[in-house]
């Protein structure tokens, strides 16, 4: 098997377990929290970006993440690694976040801090999925191909 053909191989089964990982972390659990059983992390994706009023910025790894896939589908590869690899960055900012805020009865939105307690398999596999997709894309055509021809 020639080194391209190998190349390309690997390259497109990392970033489908990268996508796929990703996927599966949106029906499990990513967080488990003090009083509660444990968020999920769809519940964190469409929730996540609040994170911000705390200062925790992992969640705006998805959106690198989406944009990397996105540029690297339009062909824009060594773009998209840049982009991978500041998502995956920015993804380990999660580990900093301490609590998860609930509001109260009355809708009033950060009121209790409640502990977490540990990472679900959700978290890890999110993880990965951020760590996979910048090496999938680094093995891509115009990245790496002509690197081992010269």
């Amino acid at each position: 098997m020639n080194y391209l053909i190998l190349l390309k191989k690997i390259h497109t089964t990392l970033n489908r377990v990268s996508v796929g990982l990703f996927f599966f972390s949106l029906a499990t659990p990513v967080f488990y929290v003090q009083d509660f059983s444990s968020e999920s992390g769809l519940r964190i994706l469409f929730w996540g970006w609040m994170g911000v009023f705390v200062g925790v910025f992992g969640w705006f790894a998805n959106v690198f993440y989406a944009l990397a896939i996105l540029l690297f589908l339009l062909g824009k590869k060594k773009f998209a690694f840049v982009i991978s690899i500041l998502g995956a960055l920015v993804a380990f900012d999660s580990f900093r976040l301490r609590y998860m805020y609930y509001g109260d009865a009355s809708g009033t939105p950060f009121q209790s801090a409640y502990d977490i307690t540990g990472y679900g398999v959700g978290f890890y596999f999110w993880m990965i999925a951020m760590l996979l997709l910048p090496i999938g894309i680094y093995f891509s055509k115009d990245l790496t191909y002509k690197k081992i021809l010269n």
